[in-house]
């Protein structure tokens, strides 16, 4: 891997665009001291470094999400990493030295939200040999979660599941995968756009 140098014109550039990702070249042109084509070269460069990516997610810390952080111990990593990849749940996962092999960080708007997930998808899982789970409130920092939002449902969840065979969404417990066809609606009332998405 080739070793990337950024000076401190860049690593300014970078602390503007993180404050604020929205920010105009001209802006940061201002902050930073210098011309509003050198920015733009800067932002260029570093794309093409693999530094800077575009990217969408939500401000969590502004919304009442639930976040799980679940340390897995399990024989082959590699296949529960292809079978949480697209799940639109999941916003950080990575193989782990120690008590776990896995680490897998999910959203959801309810502690049920993330409880059937866990049920369903990970205690069922014959390649999962055990599981720590820790519950957490909305950050208390300025953060930003990618959200998987489905372009297109399917039948089958990214995951491989089928609500129309799990119990609890048949019990009515469970609201179906969002990237599902079977995904049951959820009424907005008093909750905000954020919360129905998760929920």
């Amino acid at each position: 891997m080739k070793r990337v140098k950024l000076d401190d014109v860049d690593c300014m550039i970078l602390a503007c665009l993180q404050e604020d990702p929205s920010a105009s070249q001209l802006e940061i042109a201002k902050k930073v001291g210098i011309s509003q084509p050198a920015v733009g070269m800067r932002i260029k460069k570093m794309v093409k470094m693999g530094i800077l990516e575009k990217r969408m997610g939500i401000p969590a810390h502004r919304f009442n999400l639930r976040l799980a952080m679940i340390g897995v111990k399990t024989r082959e990593p590699n296949a529960l990493i292809e079978k949480f990849r697209n799940c639109p749940r999941l916003v950080f996962m990575s193989k782990a030295m120690g008590a776990h092999q896995l680490i897998l960080h999910f959203v959801g708007a309810y502690d049920r939200v993330l409880q059937n997930l866990i049920e369903e998808r990970l205690s069922s899982d014959d390649n999962v040999l055990d599981f720590d789970v820790s519950l957490a409130d909305t950050p208390d920092c300025i953060i930003f979660i990618p959200i998987k939002i489905p372009f297109e449902k399917k039948r089958v969840a990214p995951c491989g599941a089928e609500c129309s065979r799990c119990r609890k969404y048949v019990n009515g417990r469970c609201l179906g995968c969002p990237a599902t066809e079977l995904r049951r609606e959820v009424q907005p009332s008093e909750a905000d756009v954020i919360t129905v998405l998760m929920a």
